[in-house]
């Protein structure tokens, strides 16, 4: 392997492990699509690392996504708070739900639930301040990352 194929693989993989987007990697490794899809079936030590690669960027991901989901709960957006309700709060989540977190369901059921503006306030209130600059790092983070994605695109 030449010294700067190794150097460009290893650019391409600190890419990926910062944002899974192939195309945004590629370009910030300076090297086409097509060469690093041929390395990836030469080089199995390189398949492997690629792969390694986007499992450590899941948190990156993840902390985009809350971030996003915590704005949409700022700005009271109504979808937001029921997607978070019913996945976080047991008075809200459905039976099969429930019971998949092992809570029996006439535990939940037999007690009246919140009404629904306090559960909205009670939301609102969780949000500290630093969840609020946790969400603003990530949502620059992901406009980059999008930017990132719509230049590869044009590759």
């Amino acid at each position: 392997m030449s010294r700067n194929q190794k150097r460009d693989k290893t650019k391409f993989l600190e890419a990926l492990r910062q944002a899974p987007i192939i195309g945004s990697a590629c370009s910030k490794a300076g090297v086409p699509r097509a060469t690093i899809y041929k390395w990836r079936r030469e080089d199995d030590a390189f398949a492997a690392n690629w792969e390694e690669a986007i499992q450590e960027s899941y948190p990156v991901v993840t902390d985009i996504a809350l971030a996003s989901l915590i704005k949409l709960l700022q700005q009271g957006n109504m979808s937001a708070i029921a997607l978070t309700l019913t996945r976080l709060h047991p008075a809200f989540m459905s039976r099969d739900r429930l019971i998949e977190n092992n809570i029996q369901p006439t535990e939940v059921y037999d007690s009246d639930p919140m009404p629904k503006k306090l559960a909205e306030r009670l939301v609102m209130e969780a949000l500290e301040e630093s969840d609020r600059e946790i969400a603003l790092r990530a949502e620059k983070l992901a406009k980059k990352m999008f930017e990132d994605f719509k230049k590869s695109e044009s590759l």
